[in-house]
């Protein structure tokens, strides 16, 4: 799940050790029609307010994940096409959550599946499965219907919400995406846009 800002859990680092464990209920109306950005400043100022939070953004060298092509791998990869006319839904305004519209991309615990979407999306999507930033380097240009399906470790809880019911054989990551999509994960170093907790205090009655 996106963080407010588009930040992702890799992302935010520090705070109290019960920030990461226990979980709040926060209801409040905002008045009129704000903006999505209006909204965030909103939410920022509720979490100073109730939980004297304090942050600073930081840019910091972490380990990453460069996305490659599998150079081991020979021939096609059903799970990755180019994007041809006609294989994908343009967008009609009546259903924008089309999931065949073109552009589209939806994920789960276990599976993404892409519309005419760019390399760099995928990645960027791929960071919240691999808990690291993921960065393009396949030099894969234009777009491409992506289809990606995996079983999580077993550390990691799977939501029924999410996920979609797979075969047992189904590889892990890794092993997914060299054999569906002839790509694969490679460690690596670089800067990553930080979230860094000053401060956090456990909120009060109302």
């Amino acid at each position: 799940m996106r963080l407010p800002g588009g930040l992702q859990p890799f992302q935010i680092s520090g705070g109290p050790a019960w920030a990461r464990s226990e979980f709040f209920s926060a209801n409040t109306v905002a008045a009129g029609n704000p903006s999505e950005d209006q909204l965030l400043e909103m939410l920022r100022t509720l979490l100073a307010e109730r939980f004297s939070l304090k942050t600073h953004f930081e840019t910091k060298v972490r380990p990453v994940y460069m996305l490659a092509a599998d150079d081991r791998r020979s021939g096609s990869a059903a799970g990755v096409q180019v994007a041809n006319e006609g294989s994908c839904v343009r967008d009609d305004p009546a259903s924008p959550s089309d999931s065949e519209a073109c552009g589209s991309l939806g994920m789960g615990s276990n599976h993404i599946e892409g519309r005419e979407i760019f390399i760099a999306r995928f990645a960027d999507a791929l960071s919240r499965v691999a808990d690291r930033k993921v960065i393009d380097r396949t030099g894969m240009p234009g777009t491409f219907n992506i289809r990606l399906q995996w079983l999580p470790d077993e550390g990691n809880t799977i939501r029924s919400g999410d996920a979609i019911e797979l075969r047992p054989d189904t590889p892990s990551i890794f092993t997914a995406l060299r054999e569906q999509l002839g790509l694969k994960l490679e460690p690596g170093k670089a800067a990553v846009d930080l979230l860094l907790i000053d401060q956090a205090e456990r909120p009060g009655e109302n």
